[in-house]
């Protein structure tokens, strides 16, 4: 989010994992996993082991995959200060 937040350079940008991922076509978080469940009052210790995992998962591949797109971004000639 920091890294989303600099290369925006004060523009109004929605820094979610969520709209970054989106923005930036990664992999997508699996939030449809989750939200009726949150939304009911389940929190993850009492959500399916294999749900959580899922989630997880994709959560990890879009903060990676959005963490290599930056390393470029910041190496353009550009965003050096």
């Amino acid at each position: 989010m920091v890294g989303e937040y600099i290369l925006s350079k004060g523009q109004r940008t929605e820094l979610s994992l969520k709209a970054t991922a989106k923005r930036r076509q990664v992999t997508n978080k699996k939030s449809d996993l989750v939200d009726e469940l949150f939304k009911s009052g389940v929190g993850f210790e009492a959500m399916p082991l294999d749900t959580v995992t899922e989630y997880a998962v994709a959560d990890v591949k879009a903060c990676g995959e959005i963490y290599l797109q930056q390393l470029d971004d910041f190496a353009r000639a550009e965003n050096k200060a």
